[in-house]
């Protein structure tokens, strides 16, 4: 079962903290009224919600609904941190008929690299997706986790002026990290027709784009990088992101040079250089054919 964040409101929390046992304890029958998500700090935590049992272990992630009955199953020694929160947090979720939920997270990470970070689309079209249940393997996501967790507590503690929106804004940074190692995990083990190597090979040929998109590279810098010929490289690039290898380039640097041209009055072959383009006109028509206008155009409509 999965759940799709409600991104339309700020999320409401009505408590967030650790709970550690003192010995061993059964977990209280309940029907909480609203979405309850547990972590499992230490120990082990034997829970049933409805007819599901559910023996959760260190770095466990559970999300228990709000019209369901939970209760402990049995005597158990455990610390767990608990974020209370509204019913209109999450929607239970559905894949369409048809449809994977590696493609659909395939299809979100798509938009990371196909939406322009100036366009308020992201916010319509990504959604944010959970398990009901998942393990936390990677010791940093736990740490980020339980930082989280000690900064709301803290202000919830001390009663910090907008502590409540500390809780919220806290919880969005545990959500979003949850929800990107979710992705991760699940791309990645069904990351169809990839070898470990060329999975390898196409992060790290990700990363070289953005970090030396202001260079000039052509496939024989590539090619030679990367020690892969450039059309096989092409084709696992484009069938892992959506556009060629050079499409995706030219819409870092088209996105990197929007940041210059709005703000500040730096001159377009200036401009061009700095994303790395060695032509100003050419720039121009490349920045044109994504966006829809030239350059100077744009700056008309921005301000």
């Amino acid at each position: 079962m999965y759940y799709k964040f409600n991104d339309k409101e700020l999320p409401h929390i009505s408590h967030m903290s650790l709970y550690n046992s003192c010995g061993l304890y059964t977990h209280p029958r309940r029907i909480p009224g609203e979405y309850i998500m547990l972590f499992v700090k230490s120990g082990t935590l034997m829970i049933r919600e409805n007819a599901t049992d559910y023996c959760l272990g260190e770095g466990d992630v559970l999300l228990l609904d709000p019209d369901s009955v939970h209760e402990g199953t049995g005597p158990c020694a455990d610390a767990h941190y608990y974020i209370h929160m509204a019913p209109s947090v999450f929607h239970p979720f559905e894949l369409p008929d048809g449809q994977s939920i590696t493609q659909l997270l395939g299809r979100n990470r798509d938009l990371n690299s196909s939406i322009s970070p100036f366009s308020q689309e992201m916010y319509e079209k990504s959604q944010l997706i959970l398990p009901k249940y998942m393990s936390i393997k990677d010791l940093k996501v736990r740490n980020r986790f339980e930082l989280a967790m000690e900064q709301a507590m803290f202000a919830t503690a001390h009663r910090q002026e907008y502590y409540k929106l500390i809780c919220s804004t806290c919880f969005m940074q545990i959500l979003t990290e949850l929800a990107a190692y979710f992705s991760a995990n699940a791309l990645s083990i069904a990351h169809e027709g990839f070898s470990k190597s060329q999975q390898k090979v196409l992060t790290q040929l990700t990363e070289y784009l953005h970090k030396f998109y202001d260079t000039k590279l052509t496939s024989v810098d590539l090619e030679n990088k990367f020690g892969m010929n450039f059309d096989y490289l092409n084709r696992l690039f484009k069938k892992k992101n959506g556009m060629p290898i050079f499409t995706y380039l030219n819409a870092i640097r088209i996105d990197r040079s929007v940041e210059i041209l709005v703000s500040g009055n730096t001159k377009l072959y200036e401009i061009a250089r700095a994303v790395g383009y060695g032509d100003e006109y050419y720039f121009s028509k490349v920045f044109k054919k994504q966006l829809g206008v030239s350059p100077k155009n744009y700056l008309k409509l921005y301000q």
